[in-house]
């Protein structure tokens, strides 16, 4: 994904105008620029990393997510290790009452402010 946001933002920013090949003290401003995109795409990658998708998230990890939700009095469905509409809707509810992004997204803030420890649940149950 982040060779295609490269790939995609070099082309961008070679149709230009403003685009230029001339050299710059050893240094070609295609070369600075594409170094100023890699970090752009670095830093929008970080978002990425640190939102879980929830395909990814186990059944264990969904239901440890929805008890701690159901505890704090935002969500009041069956802990069943899916993850459905009633547990985004507490997840949002839950992101709210932290002034986190209300996305319904399971993110690394939302993850820390559960007190929930995904990798080590996901290292618990792969030695299971």
């Amino acid at each position: 994904m982040k060779k295609l946001v490269l790939t995609t933002l070099i082309a961008m920013f070679a149709a230009s105008p403003a685009f230029t090949m001339e050299e710059k003290k050893g240094e070609s401003k295609m070369d600075e620029s594409a170094q100023q995109m890699e970090e752009m795409v670095d830093k929008g990658t970080e978002k990425v990393k640190d939102t879980f998708s929830k395909d990814d998230i186990s059944e264990e990890n969904t239901k440890a997510i929805q008890t701690k939700l159901s505890e704090a009095g935002f969500y009041d469905g069956e802990v069943d290790g899916k993850f459905s509409d009633s547990t985004v809707e507490g997840l949002k509810k839950f992101q709210e009452s932290k002034n986190l992004t209300a996305s319904g997204e399971l993110d690394k803030e939302t993850v820390d402010a559960l007190g929930i420890d995904m990798e080590a649940k996901q290292a618990q149950e792969a030695a299971e």
